[in-house]
């Protein structure tokens, strides 16, 4: 086999493994969602699968061919090796010059494709105290603290009721099994409401209530989430 038809078929493979990367990168991102996209968007207890496999199986994926595709690069570069000296020596004067900028392409190379190993993930912390929906922020300021506690005193019946309201509101809403297969209908049956009321709150025709909600979600735009709150409503 002549050089050229490897150096062809080096190429055809980058060409098909950079848009593979690129493919794989769209899917994870807009495709597999990440678990709170899911949940707001398909309703708890979903997992995105595409060919039985994950978000992170196919990042894993991702990485690989990525070092599939650098193998080749190298591969191309020193098939191409001849070609490249030659046209630095044209547009770049200077053995030194030529190997400062060779080795700053290498260090910089380095530093992009393993420098994230060595990397120390920066661990934050925040307080923040919530006040009838209102973030107050707590410091070292006596006279801060003394005028926060006075509040807090003055107000605490009326937010323990806040709290339990917000806390049988969420438990009510997590125990609502609901996913984007389950019919309209199918929906009301199960947790005794209204088919055409529950139609209503959601602005989707009557006519379709025996369609599933994953379809209605696309062709009226509402969130498995805003079923869920209906459902509570309606109840």
């Amino acid at each position: 086999m002549s050089k050229s038809v490897i150096n062809l078929m080096i190429d055809g493979l980058l060409f098909l493994l950079l848009f593979a990367m690129a493919g794989l990168g769209l899917l994870i991102k807009y495709v597999l969602l990440s678990g709170y996209q899911t949940n707001e968007i398909y309703g708890g207890n979903v997992e995105l699968l595409f060919w039985g496999l994950d978000r992170h199986q196919w990042g894993t994926i991702h990485l690989w061919v990525s070092l599939v595709f650098v193998f080749f690069i190298f591969l191309h570069v020193i098939l191409h090796w001849t070609m490249i000296v030659c046209i630095a020596k044209k547009i770049i004067a200077g053995s030194g010059t030529r190997l400062v900028v060779s080795f700053s392409l290498a260090f910089l190379a380095i530093i992009l494709g393993i420098g994230p190993l060595f990397i120390e993930p920066e661990v934050g912390s925040f307080e923040v105290r919530h006040l009838n929906r209102r973030d107050v922020v707590v410091n070292n300021s006596e006279s801060q603290i003394d005028e926060i506690s006075g509040v807090f005193s003055a107000e605490t019946n009326e937010l323990k009721d806040d709290q339990q309201e917000e806390q049988t509101h969420d438990d009510l809403f997590d125990s609502l099994e609901i996913s984007g297969s389950m019919t309209l209908s199918g929906v009301a049956e199960q947790y005794q409401v209204s088919v055409n009321e529950l139609a209503d709150a959601l602005n989707v025709s009557r006519s379709e209530s025996n369609e599933t909600l994953g379809r209605l979600r696309k062709k009226y735009g509402f969130r498995i989430s805003r079923v869920k709150e209906e459902v509570i409503k309606l109840q």
